[in-house]
């Protein structure tokens, strides 16, 4: 073999070589491709998971769970249980009772039906939680400092909310039924004058915060009267057909006033039928 030949031959086992090292290489890219194209996809599709922002006066599960509960014991203790109410800054968390008539549970301890200067927390006869009612009316107690230093007894602590420093704090409440939960905003807190009659003191003709619906022409001027009185705006409009709920107690010194608190409901959760 000559000196050219070998040279020859040698290239060629060369390029042989190395179109079997190419070979080889494209099959293992080959191989790698589809994996690696999947992962980039992937890698593109995957979206971030999505917190929801919680909603500032709405109870979360464990805190519904607990409640219903609670509520379903007290129903225990004493079927006139109707509801409870609660406002989310913590001010009051009370059983509210129901009976034929307001007084009865005005000076009565719920769970014994005993005496109690202070009572309990009365939903107004005229009410049924089942229907919807335009207007839920609560009455409570306020309790003098002087006869009990405790300010928590009753509705008492309404009258943080005569003071508008107060408001924010505690603007969201919320009535739990056994069919669902309430939640509404303090829309108007007001000073009710009240008038001398047979029958008792009632609250002034353009404030009757004490009836359970109203006609469109009575409401606006309802709602121009505790304009006038109230001791601050909240920023809250009411409108015809809003669903309100009414909390009343007394002034401390001032027994011709009644302290009136108006919250517009925002939202209803319904439970689930079981």
């Amino acid at each position: 073999m000559t000196e050219q030949e070998g040279r020859k031959r040698t290239r060629g086992w060369i390029l042989f070589v190395l179109l079997i090292l190419a070979v080889f290489f494209c099959d293992r890219m080959l191989r790698r491709t589809p994996a690696s194209s999947s992962s980039a996809v992937q890698t593109q599709t995957t979206q971030p998971e999505i917190t929801p922002t919680p909603v500032p006066y709405e109870l979360d599960s464990s805190q519904i769970f607990s409640l219903r509960q609670e509520l379903n014991e007290d129903e225990i203790i004493n079927p006139d249980v109707q509801a409870i109410l609660l406002f989310q800054s913590g001010l009051i968390h009370q059983p509210v009772l129901q009976a034929e008539d307001n007084d009865y549970y005005l000076y009565l301890n719920w769970q014994t039906r005993e005496y109690q200067s202070y009572g309990s927390i009365v939903l107004d006869y005229q009410n049924q939680l089942d229907q919807d009612d335009m207007n839920t009316i609560l009455y409570g107690h306020y309790v003098y400092e002087s006869v009990n230093a405790d300010r928590t007894l009753a509705f008492t602590p309404l009258a943080t909310l005569q003071q508008q420093e107060n408001y924010e704090a505690n603007r969201y409440v919320i009535l739990l039924t056994d069919s669902n939960i309430r939640y509404y905003e303090i829309a108007r807190v007001y000073d009710c004058p009240m008038v001398d009659t047979d029958d008792g003191q009632v609250a002034a003709a353009d404030l009757r915060f004490n009836v359970t619906t109203y006609d469109e022409d009575y409401f606006q001027s309802y709602l121009k009267a505790m304009e006038e009185h109230a001791y601050y705006d909240t920023g809250v409009d009411l409108v015809y057909g809003d669903r309100l709920l009414t909390l009343q107690t007394c002034i401390e010194g001032h027994p011709e006033s009644r302290l009136v608190i108006v919250c517009r409901q925002i939202t209803v959760q319904d439970f689930p039928a079981e």
